[in-house]
Order: C-alpha cells, then structure tokens, then sequence
C-alpha cells in the first residue's frame, strides 16, 4: 500500500492522471510466503477447502542472515518422513 501511495503521488505530482485502484492491482507482490495471519486480504482467496493439501517432507530450511544464508534441518538422522498443512495455488 505505501509504495502505490508513493508511486500515485509522483505520477499526480507530474501532472498525470492516477487510477489508484488499477495502480494498486499491478503492485509487485513480494511473495509472502509464510501465513500467520490469515485475516490477511493476501492469503483469503486461497483459505478455502479446494486449495488445502498436505505437504511431505524429510528435511526444511530457515534463512539465517547471520549464519549467512540458509541452514538446513532434519527430523534426525535418518531424515524420517512427516507432513504438514499447506495451501496449493497455481
């Protein structure tokens, strides 16, 4: 929202015409990838049971700035399967 409120007032500031909802929908998404909000306006469309799955995996990662990067975790050493909830969008 504050970058197209950014943008809107440079273009209204060159004497240009501004359609602040169409400006807003061509925003950028930043790609939010982690819902811990879903009252969130970016995450409602996708909430309903048609777009639930559930995700296997053996192993994930969490971005660490200070390690450097990402930094890579197992369940142990075996790397057994589990699951957990997801959202499937195409």
């Amino acid at each position: 929202m504050a970058a197209t409120k950014k943008r809107a007032e440079e273009l209204q500031a060159k004497g240009k015409t501004v359609d602040f909802n169409e400006l807003l929908r061509m925003e950028p998404d930043n790609g939010t990838t982690n819902i811990r909000n879903v009252k969130s306006k970016h995450w409602t469309r996708w909430l309903g049971v048609e777009n639930r799955c559930v995700v296997p995996f053996n192993s994930f990662s969490e971005f660490n700035k200070a390690e450097g990067g990402d930094i890579w975790f197992a369940l142990d050493e075996p790397r057994p399967l589990a699951c957990f909830a997801g959202i499937w969008i195409n």
